[in-house]
């Protein structure tokens, strides 16, 4: 037989899980008929990737075939065949999109696989083989994220030496995001748990605060403007105190905070999620930061009339610092205001009156904003930018909602 037709019967072999036969046939190659079949892949096509329903034609290897299937028992058999000298070679084979075989298996969410695979690997190169990013820049660390597969995540983070863990999570893909961003704004709040379980005390902040080289968002910024309130509580719970204000103040590149993301989205859970997990002494300082277009949190919270919200402020705050937070001014901005305004000039939501006194100005000014924002939907408004106005379109997850992995087209500059 041809070293093609080896590969047909061991792919049969593979999906019809009979893996006394792939061993036979495997074992029965002479050591370099072996490491050829092994290592071949311009013969094998993986069709499983596509881009809105398209089938992207990817090179695959036997091993990738039997990882991606979560085929344990013979990827031991292959590793077990395959001289130590050459394992980490044979690993770090990608595809045309750049997939290795520990890729596909944590994007299956094969968690035994993973393991079999890992284990394997020389410690020296266990970092080098997971730090391998895909044509989209996702490790193995951030398919796994993505997808919620904790099991796969824990044996991972398991794997690696406390030294590199770091080193590992803060790898952005190429639209900009690290694993933890990944799992936050997918609302994986398991997954997000066992990232920051992982990672030493010291290198927590460091990895919370890093920011989406497009958007500037930080993991929690992705949380809160999906409204996964269990996600950002895990995250804050993490967190020292002495952090936490820093975290949250961090501003995107349209000046939103994380509180800011989930004022606008209307996730009423969240902010308070957010707000009570502040100190009394930042409270102020939080809801009063302002975004590129003037906006402070207190503006849009009153803006949109959240009066569930506004409600546990005053409970918490003392009539002094009431004054203080409604009487916020808003900057000037070319967009939204010609001149600088109070919260009250630019609200009408009534306060107490021995905290502020209605401006007589507020209704115009409302209405004036209200018609150069309004799209009649009746839902609420940012008067702030939107991020999503830096995000990378996520190719890969396109077309998630018909239950398909889709890849990012052969163009690069598609990508960017």
């Amino acid at each position: 037989m041809s070293i093609e037709e080896v590969c047909e019967k061991l792919i049969d072999y593979i999906t019809g899980g009979d893996v006394d036969k792939f061993k036979d046939t495997l074992t029965s190659l002479s050591a370099e008929d072996r490491l050829k079949v092994l290592f071949m892949q311009d013969f094998l096509t993986d069709t499983s990737n596509t881009f809105f329903g398209i089938p992207l034609n990817d090179s695959t290897t036997i091993i990738k075939i039997a990882a991606e299937g979560g085929h344990t028992e013979t990827v031991k058999c292959i590793l077990d065949s395959v001289p130590v000298a050459d394992l980490y070679k044979l690993l770090s084979i990608q595809s045309r999109l750049s997939y290795t075989a520990v890729n596909r298996a944590a994007e299956t969410g094969h968690a035994e696989t993973v393991k079999c695979i890992l284990d394997s690997v020389p410690a020296a190169d266990l970092y080098k083989l997971l730090s391998i990013q895909n044509v989209f820049g996702n490790t193995a660390v951030h398919s796994a994220a993505e997808r919620g597969h904790t099991e796969t995540m824990k044996c991972i983070l398991d794997s690696v030496p406390a030294a590199d863990l770091y080193k590992l999570l803060s790898i952005q893909s190429r639209s900009g995001n690290t694993a933890v961003h990944r799992a936050a704004e997918r609302g994986h709040t398991e997954t997000v748990k066992c990232i920051l379980d992982s990672v030493p005390a010291a290198d927590l902040y460091k990895l919370l605060s890093i920011q989406n080289i497009y958007s500037g968002n930080t993991a929690v910024h992705s949380a809160a403007e999906g409204g996964h309130s269990e996600t950002v509580k895990c995250i804050l719970d993490s967190v020292p105190a002495a952090d936490l204000y820093n975290l949250l103040s961090i501003q995107s590149r349209s000046g939103n905070t994380a509180v800011h993301r989930a004022v606008v989205g209307g996730h009423t859970e969240t902010v308070k999620c957010i707000l009570d997990s502040v100190s009394a002494a930042d409270l102020i300082d939080l809801l009063t930061l302002q975004n590129n277009a003037g906006e402070a949190v207190i503006h849009i919270i009153t803006f949109n009339g959240h009066s569930e919200i506004i409600k546990s402020l005053v409970e918490r705050m003392s009539a002094d610092e009431i004054g203080k937070l409604f009487s916020t001014r808003k900057r000037a901005s070319d967009r939204y205001a010609t001149r600088e305004t109070t919260l009250v000039e630019a609200s009408d939501t009534s306060t107490p009156a021995d905290t502020v006194t209605q401006n007589t100005a507020a209704a115009d000014l409302l209405e004036e904003k209200s018609m150069s924002l309004s799209d009649n939907s009746g839902e609420p408004h940012s008067l702030g930018f939107s991020d999503s106005e830096y995000e990378l379109p996520d190719w890969e997850t396109l077309s998630e909602e018909q239950g398909e992995r889709t890849a990012s087209p052969a163009d690069e500059s598609m990508i960017y």
